[in-house]
């Protein structure tokens, strides 16, 4: 619904910027996350039932290693931008990345916290923020800017914002109801690994990202 909000009030170039630095990102999310989003809502129930001690470990493992690793490369995308944009033919793309880019911490945080969720057999998290929280948040702003004919760099302002706002409601939601409270144990080395083996998913998302961001750019 936001997107056709946007197309209907700016340019199709500027539509197709937009859509285009979304593609990149979606790749960059599935570098930052390392497959923990599949891996993380089998391991979470497995610890749950054989031992409970371990599900503190895994948890802030996996929030601990996203976190870093989206942050650099939150960093080598921002630098980075120019050469994208360059590939891409489209010099407005290089503005874009430098602002789409610092939601990729909160993005990648927001989808290992939902499949977090999931291990505890809650699916409210993908339900409810996934598809009703950041679609509704996203939409209120694009409206606005619109409404207020301001710049288009406000969408991807816009974008950063909502989801800012989805991943501190999401942090409270599980907080509240206990997720995040689990203490860690001093033995964590099998919970430091365990997701892991289970990256070998990765490839396969990129792959399929790179073909979507082909097809958008060369047909």
């Amino acid at each position: 619904m936001s997107r056709a909000v946007i197309a209907r009030y700016f340019s199709t170039s500027e539509y197709g910027v937009f859509n285009l630095a979304l593609t990149v990102l979606s790749i960059a999310l599935v570098l930052a996350t390392l497959g923990f989003q599949n891996s993380l809502p089998r391991e979470v129930a497995f610890y749950m039932e054989r031992e409970p001690s371990r599900v503190g470990n895994l948890i802030l493992t996996a929030l601990v290693i996203v976190t870093v690793n989206s942050l650099l490369i939150t960093v080598l995308l921002i630098l980075g931008s120019g050469f994208v944009a360059q590939v891409f033919r489209e010099e407005r793309l290089a503005y874009a990345l430098k602002i789409v880019a610092l939601a990729l911490p909160f993005s990648a945080l927001t989808g290992v916290m939902i499949s977090i969720s999931r291990g505890f057999g809650r699916v409210r998290g993908q339900v409810y923020f996934q598809n009703i929280v950041y679609p509704t948040l996203f939409m209120a702003f694009v409206v606005v800017g619109a409404f207020l004919k301001l710049p288009f760099a406000f969408v991807f302002g816009a974008y950063v914002a909502a989801w800012v706002l989805k991943l501190l409601v999401l942090t409270f939601d599980m907080w509240k109801n206990r997720i995040l409270g689990f203490t860690t144990s001093s033995n964590s080395s099998t919970a430091f690994l365990s997701p892991l083996k289970y990256s070998i998913n990765m490839p396969l998302s990129i792959n399929s990202l790179v073909i979507n961001l082909s097809l958008q750019f060369f047909c």
